[in-house]
């Protein structure tokens, strides 16, 4: 994940990567925290200090059979301001490889 400015990401519950650099960003491992055959959530706490932030974000899983399922950022996210409860679907302000990341999260895992 990557985030203008930053970011804490949350895996049922725990912290699970913290990305302190837009420029740069965090890879983490979260096998420990996968709950198999059960609902998880993944929440991305996304910090900016000048306005709104930017997110982009991807987890690979790869299951037993080898098979990869991928969930990434987009339109089907919600997002609400800090301290709010009035979720929405997540805007999409450029396409994945626009904007000022470009292929930020490319040949990561």
């Amino acid at each position: 994940l990557t985030c203008d400015n930053g970011a804490k990401a949350y895996l049922n519950g725990t912290l699970v990567a913290t990305n302190p650099d837009w420029q740069q960003p965090t890879i983490a491992n979260v096998t420990k925290q996968l709950k198999p055959g059960e609902k998880n959530e993944l929440r991305i706490d996304a910090t900016n200090s000048g306005g709104t932030a930017a997110l982009i974000a991807r987890l690979t899983i790869t299951l037993a059979s080898k098979k990869e399922l991928v969930i990434e950022t987009n339109r089907q996210w919600q997002a609400t301001p800090t301290g709010q409860d009035a979720w929405q679907p997540a805007t999409v302000v450029s396409p994945y490889g626009k904007g000022p990341w470009g292929l930020a999260l490319h040949g990561q895992p």
